[in-house]
């Protein structure tokens, strides 16, 4: 996976905004999507997003309570992909039959250059205040989707040492101290969190502070605990219950099998 790079306040605003303007439109015409639709919406519009920007825009608006006024739910679908199948949340109305979906084999554009790309500054006015539903996405997002930080997840060769994390009724994961220590984490650390679809693996690394970035992160609290609650996971992209964790140092990683 490449580097997450860094984005400013204004962009990350323009994001939020320009993804859920492009689910209200959606959801004003009562047609059913996925974040892969709104990021293919977004990038046909010139717009340099990434989808695991927008996908977690998404699944922020959902958390967060903002589709339910539009009378949206969400399934879990089986979706087409080059390597295979795929799962991914289907948002539609209520009164939709999830099979009327028919875009489950569609590609994802590709990201858009940069001698095509228009700049997310110059895409929605500047300095004014976010709508309320991007501000609802926003509370859904862990409650601050935007946090100072910046970094990137890296799967290098797989350390061989791996162990089994607790499993919690909450449908939360416990991550084993003795991993938190020797990635060289700090109490007070800010851990970005990811998940690969391809591989179905999570993965942890410290974020820098005084950059921004948007996505799910947890915080390593005292006595070096870190527990990522279920509902990080979905915002991170993971669909499946994580019942049996595994752990392994990656690199300047800590990756997580479910």
């Amino acid at each position: 996976m490449g580097n997450y790079s860094v984005r400013t306040q204004t962009e990350s605003d323009a994001i939020l905004t320009l993804a859920t303007e492009a689910m209200e439109a959606k959801m004003n015409a009562g047609e059913p999507f996925t974040a892969l639709d709104i990021s293919n919406v977004l990038k046909a519009k010139n717009l340099p997003v990434r989808h695991r920007e927008v996908a977690a825009v998404v699944r922020g608006l959902y958390v967060g309570g903002g589709m339910g006024a539009f009378g949206y739910v969400r399934d879990l679908i089986h979706v087409s992909t080059p390597d295979g199948s795929a799962q991914a949340y289907l948002y539609r109305h209520g009164t939709q039959d999830p099979s009327d979906y028919t875009l489950d084999a569609q590609d994802a554009l590709p990201p858009v250059p940069a001698d095509r790309a228009r700049p997310l500054d110059d895409a929605v006015p500047a300095g004014g205040p976010l709508s309320t539903l991007a501000e609802t996405a926003l509370q859904g997002m862990v409650g601050s989707a935007v946090i100072s930080g910046g970094g990137s997840t890296a799967y290098g060769v797989p350390s061989p040492r791996r162990s089994r994390g607790a499993f919690r009724r909450d449908g939360a994961v416990a991550v084993p101290r003795s991993f938190i220590e020797q990635a060289g984490y700090q109490v007070g650390d800010l851990l970005m969190l990811t998940h690969d679809a391809q591989t179905d693996t999570l993965a942890l690394q410290a974020v820098a502070p005084g950059t921004t970035v948007i996505g799910a992160f947890v915080k390593v609290w005292g006595d070096l605990r870190v527990r990522i609650a279920k509902t990080k996971l979905r915002i991170a992209g993971c669909a499946v219950p994580v019942q049996k964790p595994s752990f392994a140092l990656d690199g300047g990683s800590l990756r997580i099998e479910p």
